[in-house]
């Protein structure tokens, strides 16, 4: 692969699936809590959690789904200590269901 080229999409594994009601084609954001550290104690003081951007659902498995990116957030608009690709330990929320999904009920 050259620098020209394009780098191939990623697939993030995701914890959840069709027993969650998941549907193929759903959108998912992605959230990541974000400890507010006292400066004081310098212990955190609360967590704040952050949107990372929005994945949709390639492949459905019954508890498990791998999705790629739809929207991701800049990094100029995360915290400068957030990696703004999803990792483990993320939380995910369904924000949209596939069309095919809607047009159907």
């Amino acid at each position: 692969m050259s620098e020209s080229e394009p780098l191939p999409e990623k697939d993030y594994y995701l914890s959840v699936g069709e027993r969650d009601g998941l549907h193929l084609g759903d959108v998912v954001e992605v959230f990541r809590s974000y400890p507010v550290m006292d400066v004081a104690s310098g212990v955190p003081a609360r967590l704040i959690r952050i949107s990372l951007g929005k994945l949709k659902i390639s492949i459905l498995g019954m508890s498990q789904s791998v999705a790629r990116v739809d929207e991701l957030r800049p990094p100029g608009l995360l915290p400068a200590l957030v990696s703004p690709s999803p990792m483990l330990g993320d939380e995910v929320e369904l924000v949209s269901r596939a069309k095919s999904e809607l047009q159907t009920h």
